[in-house]
């Protein structure tokens, strides 16, 4: 998923200047088929992602200390 670099690192890049406007309608469908083909790909697979067991899975970030300017991490549940 390559993103064509003119307008980067424009002065306006994520800010309130970035516009609809500004997107790059090729980019987005080239990366919309990209990513589509991608799950599909991952859909029609003769086996299944592999997943952790519960019991299996990486420990949780630390949580920042008091005086810490990060945010904490989210951790959303899977369904």
């Amino acid at each position: 998923m390559a993103q064509d670099p003119f307008d980067y690192g424009s002065f306006t890049h994520h800010t309130n200047l970035d516009t609809y406007e500004r997107i790059y309608e090729e980019d987005v469908r080239e990366g919309a088929v990209e990513i589509a083909s991608a799950v599909y790909a991952i859909a029609m697979a003769e086996q299944m992602v592999p997943r952790f067991k519960t019991e299996e899975m990486p420990k949780l970030a630390p949580q920042p200390g008091p005086g810490s300017q990060a945010a904490p991490v989210r951790h959303v549940p899977a369904n």
